[in-house]
């Protein structure tokens, strides 16, 4: 499969590696289940009675949590027929389902972030990799979790990961010790965006060069917004100002 990427080895091309996202585009995601299976299937063995020569997708994006999940009839079909489709998984990938998504341009697999990982999960990470996008989704509660150990968690897997998905999830109740990085907003307590920047800003080094794209998910569209003025605005002091015409090289 074609694989697009943003950056290479040591990012010679300086790359500044941030990019954002909602978090509504991973609730959209159609989450399949116990209660949607009869419906998907029905769908998917209309695209596949339809199918000729190519199989007939349709243009629904699909979650499959492996471990809440397990109908691996109906996971071929949703691979065979689906628009899109993200595996998540908080251990390892089988093989059978890797050579089924190494057919689909547009899937990939996530894995949950753990302090370390094993020999067989680093090896099944590796063959993702060259099956499919590999994303390790990071959920991040400052300041319990370093931006070090975020680097310590991710250092084995190395070039390995195209994406490393960094959250900072809500939290109903704060200590004393989050008050200065949470603001209060809609009866929850969201991480300000500054410090989401300056976590980004910590591992922004280390990630570039190991290949790793870097994406923030925004909790919301006030988030996004402030988070999109922080990042333009680093953008901005990061490129090169243009001389005037007719000024001299020490002007």
């Amino acid at each position: 499969m074609v694989r697009e990427k943003r950056l290479n080895i040591g990012n010679s091309d300086k790359h500044y590696n941030i990019n954002l996202m909602k978090s509504k585009d991973i609730e959209e995601k159609l989450k399949v289940h116990r209660l949607n299976e009869k419906r998907i299937e029905s769908e998917m063995d209309t695209l596949e009675s339809r199918s000729r020569h190519l199989p007939l997708r349709d243009a629904k994006e699909y979650l499959i949590y492996q471990e809440k999940y397990t109908n691996d009839r109906l996971i071929r079909k949703i691979i065979s027929h689906g628009g899109s489709v993200s595996y998540y998984t908080t251990s390892i990938v089988p093989y059978y389902v890797l050579k089924q998504l190494a057919n689909h341009t547009e899937s990939e697999v996530i894995y949950s972030i753990k302090p370390e990982y094993t020999d067989r999960e680093k090896e099944n990470i590796q063959l993702s990799y060259m099956a499919t996008k590999v994303i390790i989704d990071c959920p991040m509660v400052i300041p319990d979790m370093s931006p070090y150990d975020l680097l310590f968690a991710l250092h084995d897997l190395k070039t390995n990961v195209d994406k490393v998905q960094l959250s900072f999830p809500p939290l109903a109740e704060i200590a004393d010790r989050h008050k200065e990085y949470y603001e209060l907003r809609n009866g929850k307590y969201y991480v300000k965006p500054h410090y989401k920047y300056m976590f980004f800003k910590y591992i922004q080094h280390s990630l570039s060069l190991w290949k790793m794209n870097i994406w923030i998910i925004a909790d919301d569209d006030i988030d996004y917004g402030e988070m999109r003025r922080i990042v333009d605005k680093a953008k901005r002091k990061r490129s090169p100002k243009k001389k005037k015409k007719g000024a001299t090289k020490d002007e």
